[in-house]
């Protein structure tokens, strides 16, 4: 089953407590959102679709709200730094995660810490995951020191995104709340997935 509030317009994710987890997929495609977080206890949850929003930053507790995700689909957000994949490194089920269209594509190290930093992904931006890829990135990151140096600045720099969030210092002071209408009336709910193509196992 799918939760759509596709287009409301809303920018912090919040009240989604209210479906009592019914829902496996959750699309919140077309909206104003700026971090992806927020989420209640969602156990059922196996799908976030959130294209065409702003995000540009993820929770680093996504894996302990979600922690059956299996598939992340931010096509044309702002993410831009690789140390939003590292706050998902803890989603052990993981397999899909879709960022094309964001800035952080065009980093050289992207797909390689990707595949590095997230263990259970199988398709990147709808390319499958080769075990030689694989290889390469763990020989770069455990053995250069070039990767070594630069797990050590993603990890530092991790750290302190995390202290500014916990002050209070992120972006999302700047984020007007809104209410994501999950009324009676209001939630739009469908047995049928979204328009984002998933690719085969």
């Amino acid at each position: 089953r799918e939760l759509i509030l596709r287009g409301i317009k809303f920018s912090v994710i919040e009240n989604l407590g209210i479906g009592l987890d019914a829902y496996d997929s959750y699309d919140l495609c077309d909206n104003d959102i700026q971090k992806l977080g927020n989420f209640p206890n969602l156990v059922k949850c196996r799908q976030i679709y959130a294209n065409n929003n702003r995000i540009n930053y993820l929770a680093s507790d996504i894996h302990v709200k979600l922690p059956n995700l299996e598939e992340i689909s931010l096509i044309n957000n702002e993410i831009r730094s690789l140390t939003n994949l590292k706050r998902l490194e803890k989603c052990m089920v993981l397999k899909y995660l879709h960022l094309v269209r964001n800035p952080i594509t065009r980093d050289p190290n992207y797909r390689k810490y990707a595949i590095y930093a997230i263990k259970s992904l199988k398709f990147l931006d709808y390319n499958r995951i080769k075990d030689s890829e694989r290889a390469e990135a763990k020989k770069f990151f455990e053995q250069s020191t070039e990767g070594k140096k630069l797990l050590a600045q993603i990890a530092a720099k991790a750290k302190d995104e995390a202290e500014d969030t916990m002050y209070g210092e992120d972006d999302d002071d700047e984020c007007t709340t809104a209410t994501t209408g999950m009324s009676a009336t209001g939630v739009v709910h469908s047995d049928k997935n979204t328009d984002v193509p998933m690719p085969g196992p």
